[in-house]
Parts: C-alpha cells; structure tokens; sequence
C-alpha cells in the first residue's frame, strides 16, 4: 500500500503532495526525502494551495500499471470492443 504524504513549501505557501516508496517513511518515489510528518502538519495552514508531485505520480502509475492483473486488462479490452 501506498502512502501520501506532505511537503510545506512556506515561502510558496504551498503544500506539495508526494507519494511515499513502500516500507519506508520519509523516501518519495521521485527520490524526495521528507522532513517528519508531524513537523510539516504543524506548518501547514487552511487555505494554503495544494498540488501533486508530477514525478511522484508518474512513478506511482507506471507501478500500478505493472502491477495490473493481465487476465483483467484483457477482459477491459474485449469489453470496450
């Protein structure tokens, strides 16, 4: 399972989520290493802007796509011919 997690960029005033490598608790799949959880919660503020990391997400789908079930793809397919 993955995780997602938060970076607080204060001088953007601007959260940037990333997606967090399996078994690990600060390394990002774009490579990333995260300050603690707690520390960016308590930076954090409402209304401040939120976007997605573009690496990380591009990482986490190709994984998910790896990770698909071939038998399944093939039903999607036939379905949608």
């Amino acid at each position: 399972m993955y995780e997602m997690r938060a970076e607080f960029t204060p001088e953007r005033s601007e959260t940037l989520w990333h997606v967090l490598a399996k078994r690990q608790t600060t390394t990002t799949l774009c490579g990333y290493v995260l300050p603690q959880a707690s520390t960016v919660a308590a930076l954090m503020s409402e209304g401040t802007a939120e976007r997605y990391c573009a690496r990380c997400m591009a990482a986490f789908r190709s994984m998910v796509g790896q990770d698909a079930d071939p038998a399944a793809e093939a039903g999607r397919e036939s379905a949608a011919v």
